[in-house]
């Protein structure tokens, strides 16, 4: 049988269920109905065992997050997971590439899990707001205990299939995922283990728990999917298994729906867009293996570390009978190679708030945070340069973990700016900056975005946006010029729409991502009352900030 998207076959006594969906599978309704109907076929055919494997480079790796506004359309995933697991033939998954929230769920519900020891595992819902909706937070410390399953889906990062396998998450890491090999695996099967769900939970100690609470809370700072997954997770430990899917089913649904699910997704999708080079320049990601760093200054240091981190080959010095994939240029000394046409050539500099980009005509520059992982990478790309280095400063971006946002700043990185508006913001209070900086951090905002003060004392954090108290009332004024400097940006034509500039704030200025970042956050509020702080900004410093159109066209 086929659907077109997932197709179901036999040979030998073995069945082979396979999911074709690209780019990475994931779990759309046509798929949900296709492994519903697979699931039927497979139990009604005299086989020993199905074998569920993806087409592409990837097993599932989520769910389809179109759906997401909408209400569900049937089959549900824990329908089809548990159906799997009911089956009255067994199922071996066949996992590689990224298996990522539903897909692991529907792992889960199988027999047996195989890998290629480059398969990651990651429960990443909690990055859109939400909780696992097909049984994750329940099956999963079945299988790997709760301290490994409370890290997976608490913070969503992905572990690696050493890690899983040694947790008891995979019954062998394969060299390949070729039929032969998936046939000999199955061969050598001995009896059908008891159903994840059905496995007992070993309960850590109270005190566990009550450190991991705190930990989570802590770096949660204000997020609400954290403490309602890791809540879900230790219900796994005190309540049968049927019960606790209910109940994760049903917070799953509620918080589809939220704001902070609503301000996590419009954020998924800005960094997309962000990313993307303008007027379609950049083309195919390019092979990156070896750079040429040229220079002796800290910065070229700094990239030759990180660049080996990231498992390519750093050059410090060109080579006669090697050409580099890509010359990166981070300063005025050696520039040997960089006149080569066919080489891209990208200029680095590091961001600080009055940076400058200090490319020409035809150049394309990459502005680094002091710390390239999980930071920004601002790309300025002139609209005459060459496709091959605009595509090679994407793609270095991307191998360096950062996140890539191209700009086109009229004067200082877009980054920088909007840190320096922030800057001035709390330079300008006479006295308060450590109340303001509390009121930040209890909006959710990061520390570093400003001036270094004291913590507040212990039970002192003041509440953000409250009845007109002072602490609330100054935070407003800093929202306020953060918002008019992002609407200024783009008004000058910095950015090509408001969600690059929350991308900017959110990655650069510590701005809280569960709140979709500075432009969201206006739309949240409404632009009317954003105008209402900026009119107090402005008659308490007259003529010290430039208003935005936006806000003049929106008085309250």
């Amino acid at each position: 049988m086929s659907n077109g998207q997932v197709k179901a076959e036999r040979h030998d006594g073995v069945a082979w269920v396979t999911i074709d969906n690209p780019p990475v599978n994931a779990t759309s309704a046509p798929v949900r109905q296709g492994l519903m109907d697979a699931v039927a076929e497979v139990a009604s055919w005299p086989v020993r065992v199905a074998i569920l494997r993806c087409a592409g480079r990837t097993f599932v790796a989520g769910g389809d997050i179109s759906e997401f506004d909408a209400p569900p359309v049937p089959p549900d995933l824990p329908d089809i997971v548990r159906r799997i697991e009911d089956c009255p033939v067994p199922w071996i998954a066949a996992l590689q590439g990224s298996v990522f929230g539903g897909g692991l769920e529907i792992a889960l519900g199988c027999a047996w899990r195989v890998a290629l020891p480059t398969t990651r595992f990651a429960l990443p819902e909690v990055n859109l707001g939400i909780v696992p909706g097909a049984g994750g937070t329940q099956r999963l410390p079945r299988l790997v205990g709760p301290e490994l399953a409370l890290e997976m889906a608490t913070t969503g990062r992905p572990v690696s299939a050493k890690t899983f396998h040694a947790a008891g998450g995979l019954d062998a890491v394969l060299p390949d995922l070729d039929e032969t090999t998936l046939a000999a695996f199955a061969d050598g099967l001995g009896e059908r283990p008891a159903p994840v769900r059905d496995r007992a939970v070993a309960m850590p100690r109270a005190a566990w728990w009550r450190r991991e609470k705190d930990r989570v809370e802590g770096a949660a700072a204000g997020a609400v999917a954290p403490m309602e997954n890791l809540g879900l997770i230790a219900r796994a430990a005190e309540v049968p298994f049927d019960t606790g899917q209910s109940e994760e089913r049903a917070r799953h649904l509620a918080l589809r729906t939220s704001e902070q699910s609503r301000a996590l997704c419009h954020i998924f999708f800005a960094e997309r867009r962000a990313a993307r080079a303008p007027n379609g320049a950049g083309g195919k990601p390019p092979r990156l293996s070896n750079i040429f760093l040229p220079g002796t200054n800290p910065l070229a240091e700094r990239l030759a570390s990180d660049i080996s981190a990231a498992g390519l080959q750093a050059r410090r010095a060109p080579v006669s009978d090697v050409s580099p994939d890509l010359v990166l240029v981070s300063g005025p000394g050696d520039r040997r190679l960089s006149d080569r046409a066919d080489i891209p050539v990208v200029k680095a500099q590091d961001i600080g708030p009055d940076t400058v980009p200090a490319g020409g005509e035809g150049d394309v520059v990459i502005g680094l945070a002091p710390s390239c992982a999980g930071s920004l990478a601002e790309i300025v790309a002139h609209p005459k340069a060459p496709a091959a280095s605009v595509a090679a400063a994407l793609q270095l971006a991307k191998r360096l973990d950062c996140v890539p946002a191209f700009t086109t700043p009229k004067r200082a990185y877009l980054s920088g700016r909007l840190l320096r508006a922030m800057e001035r913001h709390a330079g300008n209070l006479v006295t308060g900056q450590d109340r303001l900086a509390a009121a930040w951090r209890a909006f959710g905002g990061a520390s570093f975005a400003l001036p270094q003060v004291a913590p507040a004392p212990s039970g002192t954090e003041p509440t953000a946006n409250g009845s007109g108290t002072e602490d609330s009332a100054a935070l407003n004024r800093l929202l306020a010029i953060l918002i008019n400097e992002g609407a200024l940006a783009l008004e000058e034509g910095c950015v090509a729409d408001p969600a690059s500039i929350d991308v900017v704030a959110v990655t650069a200025c510590g701005f809280p991502r569960w709140r979709g970042g500075p432009m969201h956050y206006a739309d949240t509020v409404g632009i009317g009352q954003v105008s209402e702080w900026m009119e107090d900004v402005m008659r308490e410093w007259p003529g010290s900030w430039q208003p935005s159109e936006l806000l003049r066209r929106n008085p309250t």
